[in-house]
C-alpha cells in the first residue's frame, strides 16, 4: 500500500472491498509504513484472490493481500506491489501464527505458501522458473529537457523528463544478460528460533533487502565510512524500490554537503557543479548519472523560466538518514536507503535464495551499470 497520489489532479481509484473474486481469510492484519511521511499504522483483513497479468502467462493462485479499513493518519491507499521477503511483510508472518493458534499443529509450506509476496508465490506454485526478479527503471534526461519550457513540455508537476522506459522481470534475467553479467552482493539471513520453526516457519530466511556498501566516493574522493554503526564493517544499504529517492547516513550525507556547501543541511547545489556520486557493491563500483541526483528546483524564480522551474539551481535528490535501535546489527542493518535514484543506474536482480533453509543458498542482488 502507498498513500494516495496528491499531486495530480484527481487520485487513484481505491480498492473496492465490495468487489467480488477474493475470499476473507478472518485473519487481521497489522502493519507499519513509511519514516514519518507515510502510513505510520494500518489495521485490516487478509483476504486471498487469484490474479493474472494482462499481455503475459503468468498468474497466482490465492494470493494473499491486506484490505486495510484504519489508519492512524486517514491517509488513503490504492496498493503496492510486495517485493519483499515473506518474513518482511506481516500477511505472511501472521498468517502462520494465526493458522497455528487455531489447529495447533505447524503450518505446512503448502498452506503457508498462499500468503507468501508475489515473487515467491509464483515460484512456489511453479510458474516462474527461479525465485529472482529484475528491475531496469527508466532514465531522466539532461537539465535542458528537465525544462518544460525548453524542451517542449513535460508534466506539470514534475521537472523529469524520461529518456527510456523501464522494465520488470519476473523468474529469469534481462533479455540477452545471464548471471555472470552482475556483480553480486550478499543478503544477511535471519536464523528463525526452534519455537517459530514449530509454528511452520522455515529454519533461516532473508529479512531485508539489504547488503553491505563498501565504500562511498564523491568527486574521486573516499568518504568515511559511517560510525552510526556499532560493529566495524556493518555500513549496509537497503536497496529499496519504495523510496523516489536516498536516505544517506546523516555523517556521511554531510561529508558530499560540506563539500560544495561547508553547511551540512544544504541540499542545493548550482547545476553545473562537479558531481561524481559512487557506491561499491561485491567490488564494483558503480557511478550515478549527475541528472538522476540533481534535478532542477521547483517554482525557483529566475531570469529564463519565470514561475518555473530553475536552469541555474538543482535540488539534490537525497536527505539524511539515522538507524534506529531495530536498525542496527548485521541480520536487520540498514545505514542507508538507495532508492529509485540509485536503481536507475543500475540493472537489479533480487535472488531469494532457498526460501526454506536461506543459510543453504543465501539471498542476494545483483548489480549491472547502465552508465558507460
Amino acid at each position: 500500500m502507498q498513500p494516495s497520489n496528491q499531486i495530480g489532479r484527481f487520485e487513484p481509484t481505491l480498492f473496492s472491498n465490495t468487489s467480488g473474486g477474493f475470499f476473507d481469510t478472518n485473519l487481521t492484519y497489522n502493519a507499519s509504513y513509511g519514516a514519518d511521511n507515510g502510513l505510520s499504522s494500518a489495521l485490516g483483513t487478509v483476504h486471498l484472490a487469484d490474479i493474472s497479468f494482462d499481455n503475459t502467462d503468468l498468474g497466482a493462485r490465492n494470493l494473499s493481500f491486506a484490505d486495510v479499513y484504519r489508519t492512524d493518519n486517514g491517509v488513503g491507499a490504492s496498493g503496492l506491489l510486495g517485493l519483499g521477503f515473506p518474513l518482511n511483510g506481516n500477511i505472511w508472518a501472521e498468517a502462520v501464527v494465526g493458522l497455528y493458534g487455531q489447529t495447533g499443529q505447524a503450518v505446512a509450506p503448502s498452506v503457508s505458501s498462499a500468503f507468501f509476496p508475489i515473487v515467491p508465490l509464483l515460484y512456489f506454485e511453479g510458474d516462474i522458473s527461479a525465485p529472482i526478479f529484475s528491475l531496469e527503471l527508466s532514465r531522466l534526461g539532461p537539465q535542458a529537457a528537465n525544462n518544460p519550457k525548453t524542451s517542449g513540455g513535460t508534466l506539470p508537476t514534475s521537472p523529469q523528463a524520461t529518456l527510456q522506459d523501464g522494465s520488470m522481470t519476473f523468474g529469469a534475467y534481462p533479455s540477452g544478460l545471464s548471471e555472470s553479467s552482475f556483480t553480486w552482493s550478499s543478503v544477511p539471513v535471519v536464523t528463525i528460533s526452534e519455537r517459530y520453526q514449530d509454528y511452520g516457519f522455515p529454519s533461516s530466511m532473508g529479512n531485508r533487502w539489504t547488503t553491505q556498501l563498501q565504500a562511498v566516493y564523491f568527486n574521486g574522493a573516499k568518504l568515511l565510512d559511517s560510525r552510526l554503526q556499532p560493529n566495524q564493517g556493518s555500513n549496509y544499504a537497503l536497496i529499496d524500490t519504495g523510496n523516489p529517492i536516498m536516505a544517506i547516513a546523516s555523517d556521511v550525507l554531510a561529508q558530499i554537503t560540506n563539500a560544495w556547501a561547508a553547511n551540512p543541511d544544504n541540499y542545493v547545489i548550482p547545476c553545473d557543479s562537479p558531481f561524481e556520486l559512487v557506491f561499491q557493491f561485491g567490488g564494483s563500483n558503480f557511478t550515478l548519472s549527475k541528472e538522476d541526483v540533481l534535478v532542477p528546483s521547483i517554482a525557483a524564480i529566475d531570469s529564463g523560466n519565470w514561475g518555473g522551474y530553475a536552469t541555474t539551481d538543482c535540488q539534490a535528490q537525497m536527505q539524511p538518514f539515522t538507524p534506529t535501535n531495530n536498525e542496527i546489527g548485521p541480520n536487520t542493518s540498514q545505514t542507508h536507503q538507495l532508492g529509485d535514484v540509485f536503481l536507475r543506474n543500475v540493472i537489479s536482480v533480487f535472488d531469494y535464495g532457498d526460501l526454506s533453509n536461506a543459510a543453504s543458498r543465501p539471498p542476494r542482488i545483483g548489480f549491472r551499470s547502465t552508465n558507460s
